[in-house]
């Protein structure tokens, strides 16, 4: 099992049944073309959320003689 906590798991179970029911309620709706038109922006969004809210952790990370950040120095190692 992997470390995660349980409504992690709760929500990746949840969304795997519940994610074609509602694509397909959604393709019926508003059809098969503009469905693609549907994925394209909500990938866009997704993308836009990411970029906005991850904090970026690697480009503050210090490199090492190498080249690679000291985290992934530690990890090769191990």
């Amino acid at each position: 099992m992997r470390n995660e906590p349980r409504w992690v798991e709760n929500v990746s179970r949840l969304s795997g049944l519940l994610g074609a029911p509602v694509a397909a309620v959604i393709m019926v709706s508003i059809g098969a073309g503009n469905l693609l038109w549907f994925d394209a922006a909500s990938f866009a969004l997704s993308a836009l959320l990411i970029g906005l809210l991850v904090p970026k952790a690697a480009s503050s990370e210090k490199k090492g003689s190498s080249g690679v950040s000291n985290t992934c120095q530690i990890c090769m190692k191990a």
